[in-house]
């Protein structure tokens, strides 16, 4: 629960250097550090990139062209880049964490890292807050609590729980009767 807390904030800070028109370009759980006040901050930025820029034929593209990440890493040098470059890498990050993880929290992150690295970035968060939201609503305690008549979705963005139940009828599944 507290790496997910942690990662909320990565989320905050991400957002924040979007709006300041930048991106981060490399974001990884080994970029993400834990201060001695018990706060997260984000370190050495990979691309440090403008937003709505393609990246300049340098150093850096050629690394990111050869490096793991968002399916449009070997094509940045084309592509006005925006933040979901960011949010691929920060659903890698939640992924990883998933491996240790079970029970209705891992569901709702398994579902939120499944749409942050989606290999259509029209398809993934538009933006790391987006992405912060939906973790943070994750979080919740009554997210996990059908005692207070709640669903398990009362949390999730109206995107997201078009894409469970878009999901549900595609795979034939009956979550829509048992998360709505």
């Amino acid at each position: 629960r507290r790496c997910v807390e942690y990662l909320v904030d990565v989320c905050d800070a991400v957002q924040e250097l979007h709006f300041s028109g930048l991106l981060h370009g490399r974001i990884s759980a080994d970029r993400c550090v834990v201060t001695e006040d018990d706060r997260v901050r984000l370190i050495d930025p990979g691309l440090l990139a403008a937003i709505g820029r393609a990246v300049p034929e340098s150093a850096a593209a050629i690394e990111l062209r050869e490096a793991d990440g968002a399916p449009e890493r070997p094509i940045l040098a084309a592509l006005a880049l925006d933040g979901r470059v960011d949010v691929f890498d920060l659903g890698i990050i939640i992924r990883i964490w998933l491996a240790d993880m079970s029970g209705p929290l891992a569901d709702q992150l398994r579902i939120i890292s499944t749409k942050a690295t989606s290999h259509d970035r029209q398809d993934r968060y538009r933006s790391a807050g987006e992405l912060g939201d939906d973790l943070r609503c994750a979080l919740s305690p009554h997210a996990h609590n059908g005692d207070d008549g709640m669903t398990l979705t009362d949390g999730l963005s109206p995107i997201l729980k078009i894409a469970l139940l878009t999901l549900s009828a595609v795979m034939g599944f009956t979550i829509g009767v048992l998360l709505f």
